[in-house]
């Protein structure tokens, strides 16, 4: 099984934060995203012309192994996301270390279901999910400070703030927003990498993905938070 080594961090990760990736995404071109009105579809994301030069489409079924209820109470679904040609998804045993031994806990309250290595093998992100109670958060975009409670505190947590911007990429029920964790190091220096949140109001289910500093540049980030699909 691979293995990563202690995750990357910026050179002033511990004493400034770096900048959202949304940011400097919209330097580059890209402008933010705004939250969608259309009716969301129940399908996986559907790759646009021309990406597949530099993207290829996964799938996952989520909980893995046999049908029936997962541990967490929650019921099979499937994800659907694009990685940067040349990046693999691995499984939910892939041993991690560093902050990301945090994300991909059994239940703490995350549940490990995928890591991605980048080309050269290395565990550059990893993907968990956990239920949340739609009935205290049934408004998925007004609500998410309840969906995202349990990330929200100690050494380890995922930033949710006024920054906050949420969005449907139009192809699915969830709604997704990027971020970034903040992670106090055993060594007392605080490491942030950018993240990715997304909330399905159908299924009460939400997922978090975290990528390591310098594994995956701006735009890449936010195409994959963008073709996010929970079907």
């Amino acid at each position: 099984m691979p293995a990563c080594a202690e995750n990357s961090i910026d050179k002033d990760a511990a004493t400034h934060e770096p900048r959202a990736f949304e940011e400097r995404a919209a330097e580059e071109g890209r402008p933010n995203k705004p939250t969608s009105s259309r009716p969301p579809l129940e399908t996986e994301y559907r790759m646009p012309e021309g990406m597949e030069e530099k993207y290829s489409l996964h799938t996952l079924t989520v909980p893995a192994g046999s049908a029936g209820l997962h541990p967490s109470g929650v019921e099979r679904f499937e994800i659907s996301f694009i990685l940067p040609n040349g990046w693999t998804v691995g499984g939910a045993d892939t041993q991690v270390t560093g902050s990301f031994q945090h994300i991909a806990g059994e239940g703490k309250p995350l549940y490990q279901c995928a890591c991605f290595m980048d080309e050269e093998g290395r565990v550059a992100a990893a993907l968990s999910f956990a239920p949340y109670d739609v009935r205290s958060a049934a408004d998925a975009e007004s609500g998410y400070e309840r969906i995202y409670e349990v990330l929200t505190h100690g050494d380890y947590q995922f930033l949710i703030d006024k920054l906050y911007l949420p969005f449907y990429n139009g192809t699915a029920s969830n709604l997704t927003a990027v971020s970034k964790t903040r992670y106090l190091r055993p060594d007392g220096a605080v490491q942030y990498n950018p993240a990715v949140l997304s909330a399905d109001p159908e299924r009460g289910v939400f997922i978090a993905a975290e990528f390591a500093i310098g594994r995956i540049n701006a735009l890449q980030f936010m195409d994959f938070a963008e073709s996010l699909c929970i079907y």
